[in-house]
C-alpha cells in the first residue's frame, strides 16, 4: 500500500471519528477529556510506617490501596503512598497510581489540614498528572480528589 493511500485511509478514519463524535487518542497525546471515579478503600490494605520519634512525624509514611469504580462498575485498582513533609500543618506529599483497564495514570501532589503562613487547604485535593501508559501514555492533567460522605472519595480525572 503506498504512503498516500495509506494517509489517506486514516485521515478518513479521523474525519469519520470526530463526526461520529468517537474521541481519537494517538500516541503519546490524547484529547482534552474528564473521567469521573469512585474510590473505596481497602481498610485491610492501610499500613504505616511510623519513624522516630513515636506518633505522627516528619517521614511517616502511610500506604493504602483502594478499588476504583465507574458508574458503579469495577474499573481498576489505586495505588496510592502519603509522606509527612510539615507536621505545623499537617502537610504530607503524595504520589498514586491508577491502574485501569486502558493503562495506567502516575499522579503526584500535596496538601496539608491545616493553614499556616497564608495557605489554607482547598476544599479538594488535587494531584498533578505525571504521565501514563498505553492509553495514557504522555498524558498531563489534574486529579481531583473529595470526600463523599459515605467514606469513599469522588476522584475526577482530567487529561490535557
Amino acid at each position: 500500500m503506498t504512503t498516500r493511500r495509506t494517509l489517506g485511509i486514516v485521515a478518513a478514519f479521523v474525519l469519520t471519528a470526530i463526526v461520529a463524535g468517537i474521541p481519537v487518542l494517538t500516541a503519546g497525546a490524547s484529547s482534552e477529556r474528564s473521567f469521573t471515579l469512585l474510590v473505596r478503600y481497602d481498610k485491610s490494605s492501610f499500613e504505616t510506617d511510623d519513624v522516630a520519634p513515636k506518633g505522627t512525624s516528619v517521614g511517616d509514611q502511610f500506604f493504602f490501596t483502594g478499588a476504583l469504580t465507574r458508574d458503579g462498575k469495577p474499573a481498576g485498582r489505586l495505588e496510592d503512598m502519603d509522606v509527612v513533609i510539615d507536621p505545623r500543618i499537617e502537610g504530607f506529599a503524595r504520589w498514586a497510581t491508577l491502574l485501569l483497564p486502558e493503562g495506567t495514570i502516575v499522579a503526584a501532589g500535596g496538601g496539608g489540614n491545616r493553614g499556616a503562613s497564608g495557605w489554607h487547604p482547598p476544599a479538594e485535593d488535587s494531584l498533578a498528572i505525571l504521565g501514563g501508559t498505553r492509553a495514557y501514555a504522555g498524558a498531563t492533567g489534574e486529579i481531583t480528589v473529595r470526600d463523599r460522605p459515605d467514606g469513599t472519595q469522588r476522584l475526577t480525572i482530567s487529561l490535557h
